[in-house]
């Protein structure tokens, strides 16, 4: 029986009763309540990355200085 479903430690979690009835949690991901995100299915496996990983990249990569500017 699922209690509840929320994101903790940085990742998505759900949170069901055992057969003791002790609460105990699983990465979405190694469940069947899991649906990969819309660009992992249309992209079908041809593509590494996610556009928000990238966008991410983008920004980081702009916050770098060359040496010896400040």
């Amino acid at each position: 029986m699922v209690l509840a479903s929320f994101r903790c430690w940085s990742e998505d979690r759900v949170y069901f009763k055992d057969d003791r009835g002790r609460a105990v949690s699983l990465r979405i991901q190694w469940t069947s309540l899991f649906s990969p995100p819309p660009v992992v299915v249309l992209g079908a496996g041809r593509s590494a990355f996610c556009v928000d990983d990238l966008l991410e990249l983008v920004r980081l990569l702009r916050g770098l200085k060359p040496k010896g500017k400040r």
